[in-house]
């Protein structure tokens, strides 16, 4: 964002308290909130409690190489539902 739009966006938040200006600018040194971070697993799916996670997590990996193999093939989503055979 350049320093002029910045300022713009700065000048229209001035009537509406500091804390929106907070928001542009960045927090304070001294005003950092504290959250929680809690490590999940490797399978989201399992960290949600889901019965079925692994086949879940199977069927988003199955998903995501199908994906890539489009992607490089550079085919439309025409072109992969014929080779796939999907109507």
């Amino acid at each position: 964002m350049s320093s002029v739009a910045m300022r713009d966006d700065i000048a229209r938040l001035r009537g509406s308290g500091e804390r929106s200006l907070r928001k542009i600018a960045g927090p304070r040194e001294n005003d950092r909130a504290m959250i929680d971070i809690e490590t999940g697993s490797a399978n989201v799916y399992a960290d949600l409690g889901r019965a079925d996670a692994e086949e879940m997590l199977v069927k988003a990996q199955l998903a995501s190489k199908i994906g890539e193999i489009l992607k490089r093939r550079k085919l439309t989503q025409e072109q992969a539902a014929e080779i796939l055979g999907i109507p």
